[in-house]
């Protein structure tokens, strides 16, 4: 267990926090919360914050450590939902691009719907030629192993 636990927030987190670890049976460990409009210091054995100067080390620690927390969580975050992005069968034909995808999906409403269209209407979306290369594309069975093979349409 850490020697000191630090929640982000005032008297009503500090309080969430503490009844949380009363349900887990931790109850030992050292804790205190941070509010960020005044960076009071709340503790639970006392009624009022604690208010340091602005350039107190102790203040600065205690900020510094909440700052990297949220850095850490918010880039954490950002990756996680990066690789939550669809990915799909039209990011692996060749001949499209951003602009082609866009149109694409604007045009048939989804992955889905752009494979379900006709020759007909992908030619009319794309011209002849690039049509017929991504009908072709779209409608040919994937090699095993190949990247296509396991995606999402």
């Amino acid at each position: 267990m850490p020697d000191l636990i630090l929640i982000d927030g005032g008297r009503g987190q500090l309080n969430s926090a503490l009844a949380a670890l009363s349900e887990l049976g931790v109850e030992e460990t050292s804790i205190c919360s941070l509010a960020k409009r005044e960076e009071e210091i709340y503790t639970p054995g006392l009624p009022e914050p604690l208010r340091l100067g602005r350039d107190d080390a102790g203040l600065r620690l205690l900020q510094e450590i909440r700052d990297e927390a949220h850095r850490f969580a918010v880039s954490r975050h950002r990756a996680r939902r990066s690789a939550r992005t669809l990915h799909s069968r039209l990011d692996e034909l060749g001949g499209v691009g951003p602009r082609r995808r866009k149109l694409l999906i604007q045009t048939f409403g989804s992955p889905q719907g752009v494979k379900e269209a006709s020759l007909e209407d992908l030619q009319k979306a794309l011209g002849p030629s690039v049509g017929k290369r991504i009908f072709t594309q779209l409608h040919e069975e994937a090699p095993a192993g190949s990247p296509a093979e396991g995606v999402v349409v």
